[in-house]
This record gives C-alpha cells, structure tokens and sequence, in this order.
C-alpha cells in the first residue's frame, strides 16, 4: 500500500512551496527556484454503470508534472499552475450504450477539456495501468523527461479514493499500488471527516472553482485536481480563508427551504386537513338539498324509489 500523504503543506513541497529560510516568504508573484524534486501527480475518476458497480463505462485522467512548473510563478489563486494540468478521457467502446439517469445523470459525451478517446475494454484496462508505471504516456499529459531523466515521484490522487480503487477491482485490476505509486492522495479526506464525506460538488463550491458536466469521468479527475493545487496554494498564502472554506464543505450553510427527510410541513402550510368535498353551485342549491334529504328519508322507510307509501290499513 502506498503511503497515505494527507498534510498540505508536505504536499506544497512537491510543488517548490515548503522552502525555508530565504524562501519562507515566496510571494505568490514571484519567480520560484529551480528544480525541488520530481513529482507527478496522476489523478483519476472511473463512472461506473449505476445499476452494475461491474460495468466500467469511463476512465478519466489528470495529470500534473511538478518539472513543468520550475521558474514559473502560481498566479493569482494558483492559475498559472492550474493551467498546467492536462486531461484525458477514455469511453469503453462496449458499453457507450449504457449512461446514467437514475442516482446521478451521466454525460459521456460532456468531456470539456478535450476530446474523448472510444477504446475496447481490454485496451482501456492495459492502459489504465500503464498510465500510472508510465505517467508519461497518458495522451496529452505535457511530461517530459526530467533532469538526466530522472525517475519521477508518481502520486495517485481522487476524490474518494477507496470508491475508484474498488472499481478498479471491478475492472479487473486488483492493485494499482503495484505500478510503482509512491503515495496517495485522497482529496475529499483533505477537505471532510470520515463520518461525513463531502461530494466533489461541495468542495468545488466552497473554493469557488467553476465546473461543468460532473459525473464524466475526465471532468471530475480534473476538478478534482484542481481543489488539490488550490488547497495546497491557500494553506501557503491563504490559510485563514482556507480554513473558513474547508468549514463550509464540513458544515453546509443551513437551507431554511429544505425540509429534513419524511418530515411534513405542518398543517395549514399547503396540506389540507382533510378530505374535502367539493360541491356544484346545483348541488348546494335550497331544491336539490330539500330533494336529496326528502329521497334519504323515503329509502330509509323502506320506499327505495321514492314514491309515496300507500295506507294500508
């Protein structure tokens, strides 16, 4: 198992942030030094069909390589970085008929930083693990080959990381850590309690991030990416806003609109007492009512039609 990285500010070293001395006080504007270390983070997302946890329908990647952001400044809120992330999806060719409705809407076709690459199923499992011993061959991925083509630190990242490990032994790959994975990172650990895990929607709100057509595999391996290297840029330059952001994903504003699960509003607040009948102008007219009370009366004396009783004494 590879080992469990969950402190953002060791995270921030892999990215040239954990410097001390003369670089304890990098601006988030300034130029950074030159080269700390190789490391790539690799992180994936797999949609699985809802009513069969066995049916992988995508696999989605997002990479960043830490060699591509020497002597380049984060930006504001860390965009210069953000832009060094790189995507890529893959649809599994036997099974583009089948897409979510129910629990979650899919949207295959929906992937927004790229084009989707319609692989075999078996294609698509070699390349899953290949992606992570070789991170450089994921299609579009930027890596280049470091200094004396040094051998990188590769680091697995998801939102949830225990849900996409288990697909991945649903598609037939029973541990991925044996690709040479140095650590893991597991965003929504980062940003939740165990007790209470926080959707990648929630995280994304609460860094303000935009998003589009969740629930692609791609889209959501690149959001996820991207809270990644934000919060790790906040907890350098921003952590007090950090801290009230994380809050907000452990502790929802409350929504006075949104009624707790089987309770009912009470009564007099759009529900109805009771059964209520409602009558014709006709019907509650002085003849009809004299009429009907006269009819109930005959058939309770035993006249069903009404008529008068004749004396027969």
């Amino acid at each position: 198992m590879a080992h469990v990285i969950s402190d953002l500010g060791h995270l921030g070293s892999f990215l040239g942030l954990g410097f001390e001395g003369e670089y304890s006080s990098l601006k988030a504007d300034q130029i950074l030094p030159g080269n700390t270390g190789r490391t790539i983070f690799v992180c994936v997302d797999l949609e699985a069909f809802e009513f069969d946890q066995k049916k992988i329908l995508e696999v989605g990647f997002a990479t960043l390589d830490s060699h591509n952001l020497v002597g380049k400044a984060p930006g504001e809120g860390g965009s210069a970085w953000l832009e060094g992330i790189k995507s890529h999806h893959y649809i599994v060719k036997e099974r583009r008929h089948l897409v979510n409705k129910r629990y979650v809407k899919g949207c295959p076709e929906g992937f927004v930083f790229g084009q989707s690459q319609i692989t075999p199923i078996l294609e698509t499992q070699a390349l899953l693990r290949r992606h992570f011993s070789e991170p450089r061959s994921i299609p579009g991925s930027a890596i280049s080959n470091g200094p004396d083509d040094e051998a990188p630190s590769v680091y697995i990242v998801a939102h949830g990381l225990k849900n996409d490990t288990s697909l991945m032994k649903n598609f037939g790959i029973d541990n991925i850590y044996d690709t040479g994975i140095n650590g893991q990172i597991d965003t929504q650990k980062l940003c939740s309690p165990k007790k209470k895990p926080a959707s990648l929607k929630r995280l994304l709100d609460a860094l303000e991030i935009p998003y589009e057509h969740l629930h692609n595999a791609a889209n959501d391996a690149t959001y996820t990416l991207q809270a990644l290297v934000k919060m790790i840029f906040m907890e350098k330059f921003a952590p007090e806003d950090l801290a009230f952001r994380i809050n907000l994903v452990k502790n929802p504003p409350h929504d006075p609109n949104k009624l707790p699960k089987n309770k009912r509003k009470p009564k007099g607040e759009g529900e109805s007492r009771g059964k209520v009948t409602v009558l014709t102008e006709s019907e509650t007219s002085p003849k009809q009512t004299l009429g009907k009370r006269k009819h109930e009366t005959d058939v309770k004396n035993g006249n069903k039609s009404g008529e008068k009783l004749q004396d027969r004494t």
